[in-house]
């Protein structure tokens, strides 16, 4: 029975053979750490073959022995101990895991900054807990320096790893990980998540799993309730800001001119310098810093606080744009027929534009 039943183990999901791969390697003076590293750039069949070689290590047994099935009344025995401790370990990680789904297996780039940036906070500010309005996270603004508008701070690091990582042991000893009884376990996987940003990786979400999965394999690691409340606590908050925030049209978030999110960018992340974001290169991740950077002034500001501060940065924008030079062109009466029928047969100068600059932003093909 023990046997048919590794078969079955050994054809798991890449995801559970990694875990259990990582949890034979970390709770054995037998494993081998080498094979556990880097387990994402392996395929279900090299996978296949670490997990049957680190069992039949366990068993103290060749691996043809293993698979094979020659196996004496104790060695099956063993075996039959070894898949219920995976089984109960993939019971817990599948449930510690799926807490995060809605970061980790989506394609809703929103979710996953907004996470990874509350976390980060968190730990920063020793919260195991994340409620709205998170007034009591750090949210002083940045008063070094004015915020010129020539270009991006480039003197900073804004990679909150390293700012909060004496703060760690800390937080070891603090009601976070009240719980948990490997406080090294809690250094290494609380490090690495803090480790982990959009800005830096377009693998975030894979990063963030196999910390989870390297987390998880530790016999004392956090468990279901200190971790999945603080993971419900801030998903709550994120669906609510999603839904406060549904109705807004600000320009400043729909911006394509590459000039201007550069520009607005800039300011907002040197003006907000707590918010947990490493540098980012291109212009979709600035967008996506821009998002973030408003979502998170929503969930640590009281609301009017957040009206009056996004105002100030929504007409510092307005004023920016109108100080950019406008071009005219020259139209026939055929063409601008048609654009007053894009524009719903208004022939007001505010709608035509409106309308002219829908249609140049909705192109797929850059300009050359």
């Amino acid at each position: 029975m023990s046997y048919s039943s590794f078969k079955a183990y050994s054809n798991d999901t890449e995801r559970n053979l990694r875990t259990y791969i990582r949890y034979l390697n970390k709770n054995s003076d037998k494993g081998n750490v080498t094979a556990a590293e880097n387990l994402h750039n392996l395929d279900k069949k090299k996978l296949k073959n670490i997990f049957t070689e680190e069992v039949s290590k366990r068993l103290d047994i060749t691996s043809d022995d293993l698979k094979e099935g020659r196996l004496d009344y104790d060695v099956e025995a063993e075996l039959g101990q070894i898949l219920i401790d995976l089984y109960d370990l993939k019971t817990k990680t599948s449930y510690v895991e799926s807490k995060l789904t809605w970061v980790t297996e989506s394609e809703n780039t929103r979710a996953a900054y907004f996470f990874l940036s509350v976390f980060k906070m968190m730990v920063k500010n020793n919260e195991r807990y994340f409620s709205y309005p998170a007034t009591y996270l750090s949210t002083c603004e940045n008063t070094k320096g004015d915020t010129d508008e020539d270009g991006l701070h480039q003197e900073r690091s804004r990679d909150s790893s390293s700012g909060s990582l004496n703060r760690l042991k800390a937080i070891s000893n603090s009601k976070v990980v009240r719980s948990v009884k490997n406080r090294e376990t809690d250094f290494e996987a609380i490090n690495s998540v803090l480790k982990i940003c959009p800005n830096k990786s377009d693998s975030f979400r894979g990063e963030l799993m196999e910390c989870l999965e390297n987390y998880s394999t530790h016999r004392d690691f956090i468990g279901e309730r200190g971790f999945t409340e603080i993971v419900d606590s801030i998903e709550t908050v994120y669906d609510r800001m999603v839904r406060e925030l549904s109705t807004i049209n600000w320009d400043i978030l729909k911006e394509q001119d590459e000039k201007m999110v550069d520009w607005l960018y800039a300011i907002l992340a040197k003006k907000h310098e707590y918010i947990p974001l490493s540098p980012a290169d291109d212009l979709e991740k600035k967008k996506s810093s821009i998002r973030n950077i408003i979502d998170l002034l929503y969930v640590t500001n009281e609301k009017e606080d957040f009206e009056k501060i996004t105002k100030s940065i929504r007409d510092s924008f307005s004023r920016r744009k109108k100080s950019l030079p406008v071009y005219a062109i020259e139209l026939d009466q055929e063409r601008l027929d048609k654009l007053v029928k894009l524009a719903g047969g208004s022939k007001g100068k505010g709608k035509i534009q409106k309308a002219l600059f829908r249609l140049i932003d909705s192109t797929t093909q850059p300009c050359k």
